[in-house]
């Protein structure tokens, strides 16, 4: 177990979850999130610190959204860190695996606000961007557009233009991703409790964005889709 601990309000736990939980698994476990899952075992934070947790029992399933994901939330036992419950969803980002027999592939879960990153030079694909953007508004999480690389460009405003007429009700904003104010700039969507995700394609800043906000003590979790 890493020495590493993380309150429940760092990692985005809303007391209304408590509601799912009977007297008896209140008193023999503790919550934990889901921030990695690999083939056999995921990999989750929580207040007694990082702990990988078996793909057993609940999370054993043939049934690919009985099955963990990253930012879901489990219950683990206190004595042996076995997985009690999964706790039900507020949103499911996901999508449908290639093939004969397609199944739901999961992305993410809990997302309160869903950033479809891209950037203003070549990079920049309306038709990517609705990809993205329709894969997001079926899982019903509020999507925002954010075009990076904004200072390497005299002319912003005909990316604002096109990234803003996919879709009326989503917000675009342009911004550069190592600016000391970025923060003031994402505050609307990161109050206490929220958990922001981000997904673009590879090279748009996403990872700049990111370091850039946990470097001003930026403490939301944060997950990454790409």
């Amino acid at each position: 177990m890493n020495t590493k601990t993380f309150s429940l309000a760092e990692l985005g736990w809303r007391p209304m979850l408590q509601q799912q939980l009977s007297f008896e698994e209140l008193d023999s476990g503790f919550a934990a999130r889901v921030d990695a899952v690999f083939r056999d075992r995921v990999h989750v934070l929580s207040e007694q610190g990082e702990l990988s947790v078996p793909l057993m029992g609940i999370l054993d399933s043939d049934d690919p959204e009985a099955r963990a994901t990253t930012g879901d939330w489990l219950w683990l036992a206190n004595d042996t860190h076995r997985p009690i419950k999964l706790f039900e969803r507020n949103t499911l980002l996901k999508r449908t695996a290639a093939g004969t027999d397609p199944k739901a592939q999961l992305i993410a879960a809990n997302i309160d606000t869903l950033f479809v990153v891209s950037s203003c030079n070549l990079d920049f694909n309306v038709s990517r961007l609705e990809r993205y953007l329709a894969l997001i508004l079926a899982a019903h999480i509020p999507a925002v557009i954010v075009l990076t690389k904004a200072d390497q460009t005299d002319a912003v405003e005909p990316y604002l233009d096109q990234a803003g007429a996919i879709h009326r009700d989503v917000p675009v904003i342009a911004v550069n991703a190592l600016a000391s104010d970025i923060i003031e700039t994402f505050a609307q969507w990161t109050g206490s409790g929220q958990t922001i995700a981000f997904i673009g394609s590879s090279g748009v800043g996403k990872s700049t964005l990111t370091n850039t906000l946990l470097g001003q003590r930026f403490t939301i979790p944060v997950a990454f889709a790409r």
